[in-house]
């Protein structure tokens, strides 16, 4: 009869000891994430080559294409050949910790055309949800999905 009420006893112990048990309330808490670090959902179109001074919260980048030709046959020069074919400058600028600005300009064939390519504002109200104003150039299918920089092997 001891022996069972023993057993009775320890069985009794390993149900109410969990019971028993304290769990810390800290753990229970939710600490509220910063998000003031993360980058936008819509960061890709800042991957640039960009130029920053010190602390200052603008940036300025961009990318040339032109040809050089010095053409000759048999000793006989034609001279030098210079062309350029593009130049385009970014300039952007973190305006806040929610709000991004960044603009692209682009000359071609010297200055005969200028073109904004990309002018946008960016607001984070969230970091799932974001909006962006301005001159966008969309990606469509195989369409823009790289610019010039990035063709060209500039990161």
């Amino acid at each position: 009869m001891k022996a069972k009420s023993f057993f009775l006893f320890l069985i009794s112990l390993s149900l109410i000891n969990p019971l028993l048990a304290q769990i810390d309330p800290s753990l229970l808490r939710r600490l509220p994430k910063d998000t003031t670090n993360l980058l936008l959902n819509l960061d890709a179109v800042y991957n640039r080559p960009f130029i920053g001074i010190g602390k200052v919260p603008v940036a300025l980048g961009g990318y040339v294409e032109a040809n050089w030709q010095h053409l000759g046959t048999d000793g006989v020069s034609e001279g030098h050949q210079f062309q350029m074919r593009r130049l385009t400058l970014f300039v952007s600028s973190t305006i806040s910790n929610r709000i991004k600005f960044l603009s692209e300009i682009e000359f071609e064939d010297g200055t005969k055309e200028i073109n904004i390519e990309f002018a946008a504002v960016d607001f984070e109200f969230h970091p799932l949800f974001n909006l962006r104003g301005g001159v966008v150039l969309n990606p469509i299918g195989a369409f823009n999905q790289k610019p010039g920089w990035s063709q060209m092997g500039i990161y």
